[in-house]
């Protein structure tokens, strides 16, 4: 049996209950992809349902818009708590051992079998040869296909968990000194004035306040390259406004922890839920602007199973600007929204609901390639779009889950991606307890 991973100081119950929620949107995005009546542009799927559906093109769209900012949200507020409990150097450890180890190992094993589903799946459809399985010389087809899927979310989590570590470790409260290093004179007054700006920050870091600047730089980035959130742009390394925009989310959640610490009171449900009404009324009247960007005549289909992002300088400004500003309030509120509601949910978790929460990494490295296999498995049914939906997101579920039951839990392998490492006297322990048995 694996040894138990300490819990987090102040765990706030409600976030266990967030992070199982996003999982499961993940999981229902990637099942709805090839049924979508608008194809997410720019990524490609071993199958595609010849009658795609209206609700599950809603359903995959409102997933997609807010999904990824939740995790980065999550994961820069457990970046904060973890950075202030254990400290730079023990927290770069514990990212390497439970983010970047983890990343390359399932990177090296899965890649591999989700490039022969997807290839396979075109090969079915009669879109590539059957040699190509063996030579993956694909022309035209190599577009969108190379590069970390959907593990991407890793590769940028490390990099902002080292960024973060970095302005923690130069932006520190320093005690007075007896006398003063001219060499250093003009780096530490550099570091003081930083210091004052992220305390002036934190104080003005409130609800409103918090959403205001969200959304202005949001929209900027939107409207400087809507792809970063209405496309998908696959790479070996993070594309730098898709990189920044993502960062803000990531902020934001280590922010608000960091508000929390000193005011563990400042979230209310009520305004919560304002928020949350607020910006699903405003992404639902955004749905016009998306369809209308999504359907212009600058994004070409490159393949059967792909469709290139509009070009935005093809775009008038204004139209960019707008719809940048619209989406980026919706996505902004309703993230704002969910994590407040959240972080005042005062319900104890229930046993199996922190055995998800657990099952939930597990379940988000594994799940891609099952997803677009069952896909595969189900293509030729000839059953209906809402029909091989729900049987894809059941079997995903079902197998990730079964995988973690049997696999995971109580293993070593739970241990490897728990990041959990002894101590000094929990081996001598163990070793002395191996010696009397």
């Amino acid at each position: 049996m694996a040894p138990p991973v300490p819990a987090p100081e102040n765990r706030r119950p409600g976030l266990d209950r967030l992070r199982v929620g996003v999982m499961l949107a993940v999981v229902l995005l990637h099942a709805a992809i090839p049924f979508a009546v608008h194809p997410l542009p720019g990524l490609t799927w071993p199958t595609r349902h010849a009658v795609p559906s209206f609700q599950l093109d809603v359903l995959m769209w409102a997933a997609l818009l807010l999904v990824m900012p939740l995790f980065f949200w999550l994961s820069g507020y457990g970046a904060a708590q973890a950075l202030a409990r254990d400290g730079t150097l023990a927290f770069l450890q514990s990212r390497w051992r439970r983010i970047a180890r983890p990343g390359l190992v399932f990177a090296a094993l899965l890649l591999p079998i989700e490039l022969h589903v997807w290839v396979g799946g075109w090969v079915m459809d009669g879109l590539v040869p059957l040699r190509k399985l063996q030579s993956f010389k694909l022309g035209v087809y190599d577009t969108g296909l190379w590069g970390p899927s959907n593990l991407w979310y890793l590769q940028n989590l490390v990099l902002y968990s080292g960024l973060f570590a970095a302005w923690r470790s130069v932006v520190v409260p320093r005690s007075p000194r007896l006398w003063t290093d001219s060499r250093h004179l003009f780096l530490d007054s550099w570091r003081d004035r930083l210091y004052q700006f992220q305390c002036r920050f934190l104080r003005a870091w409130t609800a409103p306040q918090s959403s205001f600047i969200l959304i202005i730089a949001g929209a900027s980035l939107l409207a400087l390259r809507p792809a970063i959130l209405l496309g998908f742009e696959h790479y070996w390394w993070p594309e730098p406004v898709k990189f920044i925009w993502l960062g803000l989310f990531f902020a934001a959640g280590a922010m608000t922890q960091r508000v929390l610490r000193r005011e563990p009171a400042a979230f209310s449900l009520q305004a919560s839920r304002w928020r949350l009404a607020a910006g699903v009324i405003v992404l639902a009247t955004a749905a016009p602007l998306l369809i209308a960007y999504l359907e212009h005549a600058s994004a070409v289909a490159v393949h059967p199973c792909l469709t290139a992002n509009p070009d935005p300088g093809q775009m008038a400004a204004i139209d960019r600007l707008f719809l940048g500003a619209v989406i980026a309030t919706g996505v902004v509120l309703t993230t704002g929204g969910l994590t407040g509601a959240a972080l005042s949910d005062r319900r104890e978790s229930s046993p199996n609901l922190q055995r998800w929460s657990r099952a939930s990494y597990w379940i988000y490295l594994i799940h891609h390639p099952i997803t677009g296999a069952c896909h595969l498995a189900l293509s030729r049914t000839g059953w209906t779009a809402e029909l091989q939906f729900i049987l894809a997101a059941s079997m995903t579920l079902g197998l990730t889950w079964a995988s973690y039951c049997c696999l995971v839990e109580h293993t070593s392998i739970g241990t490897f991606l728990d990041g959990w490492q002894p101590t000094a006297a929990a081996k001598r322990t163990a070793a002395a307890t191996k010696q009397a048995a």
